[in-house]
């Protein structure tokens, strides 16, 4: 029984611990498929090509039948016959026309509304990217001040550097830790916009691996 319980949990967890972890291919691949615009998007082409397959075409024959019965010792009489109407005019020819060019324009419209969502997805996970950099090198930089303000700190002590260098150099590394929150906030909101596009929960885990060129 403990042993069920822990698996059921486990599933119920599961899911919602995995972190999704994507690059700018992944992210328009899985942006394409989940975007909900685009799904009814493709749905309606899909009603769109069949319209297209109809227009145009005959109605279908009627099928009339007539029955005569027998008078006087007479046989009766079954009649059965197919009825076909032709429009007189172009109308079949206008409705072919007029459902291929509503279905091209919609199929530019999908195409158009992939194309900027691609070009959206792309953006953001570039800037996330490069917003993980830039919080890297001021992780960096931020180890490093501390190191040299202790190494100057004790240099003071004894005698050997002024106490005012050890001073500044605290400054300027509050700066970076200043700076370096202000860059966190900045990649926070922009994962935030990724998780829109992708069609992901606002709270879902999103790990951006795309590679910068330097």
């Amino acid at each position: 029984m403990r042993l069920f319980l822990g698996l059921w949990i486990a599933c119920l967890l599961g899911p919602t611990a995995l972190s999704e972890s994507v690059d700018a291919d992944a992210a328009v691949a899985l942006a394409l498929s989940r975007n909900p615009g685009l799904t009814a998007a493709r749905i309606s082409l899909v009603e769109a090509e069949g319209r297209r397959e109809q227009a145009g075409r005959l109605a279908n024959p009627g099928l009339e039948t007539e029955f005569k019965p027998g008078l006087d010792g007479e046989q009766g009489t079954v009649k059965v016959g197919m009825q076909q109407q032709f429009p007189l005019t172009s109308r079949l020819r206008l409705e072919r026309q007029v459902s291929r060019t509503l279905l091209q324009a919609a199929q530019a419209e999908v195409r158009d509304a992939s194309r900027r969502l691609a070009a959206q997805v792309r953006l953001t996970v570039f800037e996330a990217a490069a917003l993980q950099a830039r919080i890297t090198l001021r992780d960096a930089q931020i180890n490093r001040s501390e190191e040299w303000a202790r190494q100057l700190t004790q240099q003071a002590t004894v005698g050997e550097r002024s106490r005012f260098d050890a001073d500044q150099l605290r400054l300027d590394t509050a700066a970076l830790k200043l700076d370096r929150r202000r860059l966190g906030t900045e990649q926070q909101n922009a994962l935030s916009r990724l998780r829109v596009l992708l069609g992901l929960p606002a709270d879902s885990p999103l790990d951006v691996i795309q590679g910068l060129t330097p």
